[in-house]
């Protein structure tokens, strides 16, 4: 119980910590995610169906940012509030999982670090960037029924991931590739040949969607890039220092991508030959993660909040290390 009071004293710590973010005006990709216009409002039916049908210019996160828009008159706050209930509710299932694999220091820690680390802060407080939270609730709530022995539940949680965002179909990966870790005994060679079947209706409407875009093979300069980008964002857990970073990724210099890519090519080899290693888990979760980014060219660069499911192993593993020690 006192634990509880712990965790409960997070969440309390995280709500005030992004109270000062709640009355803020719209910004930047704000202004078209979430400041919409009366007559843009299309009516509960075709929102409702614009949701079923997974509509490449209307996600479910879409769907959202115009429900709350409609029925708050557009109100920043409201818009901002929901994203803070979504982290908060994301940060809980996070702790729900890490309490079943180690003493209650760890999970409180791994949530804490999930909560309140500031690499958090554009996702939590940039409106356009609910998506990654939405993605992260499917994940989080996938993760916890694979964990309970539900694979094929896990699969429905893993599959509406896509309706926040394209990218949202890595997560039919991510589920497996935690189960595999894990070596849950309820995922049998069946199971995952199952799921590898399942997978292809999410990943052609994911990739109808991608679809909608122009899309180009990324060019070596935009490869070396990403590796650079991503390798910058990762270190910034570590050492959140100098966080507002620049974001022109194409002027990295190629040699420096070449060698970010060396070192996520070799901690990849680590990570499969240590399988036991939560930071194993960390390298591989990642890479999958920036994965399309390494084949496509998606006309946008990295950006911190593009981390966030990133940082569910990253909390997790940190955890995994207090309770090693204490253990």
């Amino acid at each position: 119980m006192r634990h509880r009071w712990v965790l409960l004293c997070l969440l309390g710590l995280t709500g005030l910590a992004y109270t000062p973010s709640l009355g803020g005006d719209y910004v930047y990709e704000d202004s078209h995610d979430g400041a919409l216009p009366a007559d843009d409002w299309s009516g509960w039916p075709a929102t409702i169906g614009s949701v079923l049908s997974v509509a490449p210019s209307y996600s479910g996160t879409m769907a959202i940012y115009r429900v709350v828009g409609h029925l708050t008159a557009m109100s920043p706050l409201a818009q901002r509030g929901i994203s803070l209930s979504l982290h908060l509710l994301n940060g809980l299932l996070l702790w729900w999982i890490a309490s079943r694999l180690w003493p209650p220091s760890g999970a409180l820690l791994a949530a804490g670090l999930f909560l309140l680390h500031p690499i958090q802060t554009e996702s939590v407080a940039y409106i356009a960037a609910r998506s990654e939270l939405v993605m992260g609730l499917a994940l989080l709530l996938a993760l916890l029924v694979a964990e309970r022995g539900w694979p094929m539940l896990a699969w429905v949680f893993a599959a509406s991931a896509v309706v926040s965002k394209p990218a949202g179909g890595l997560v039919l990966l991510l589920v497996p590739l935690w189960a595999w870790w894990r070596r849950l005994p309820t995922w049998t060679p069946t199971t995952y040949v199952l799921w590898g079947v399942a997978c292809w209706t999410p990943f052609l409407v994911a990739l109808g969607i991608w679809q909608a875009r122009p899309l180009a093979w990324a060019s070596p300069e935009m490869l070396g890039g990403t590796g650079a980008a991503w390798t910058r964002l990762l270190a910034l857990w570590v050492l959140p220092w100098g966080q507002t970073i620049d974001h022109d990724w194409a002027r990295v210099p190629l040699r420096v991508g070449v060698g970010a890519g060396l070192l996520w090519a070799g901690g990849l080899c680590w990570a499969v030959r240590r399988r036991e290693s939560w930071w194993g888990l960390v390298t591989a979760w990642s890479g999958l993660l920036v994965l399309p980014r390494a084949i496509w060219q998606l006309g946008e660069g990295l950006h911190e909040h593009h981390l966030y499911a990133a940082t569910i192993p990253l909390s997790l593993a940190t955890g995994a290390l207090w309770a090693g020690r204490r253990v």
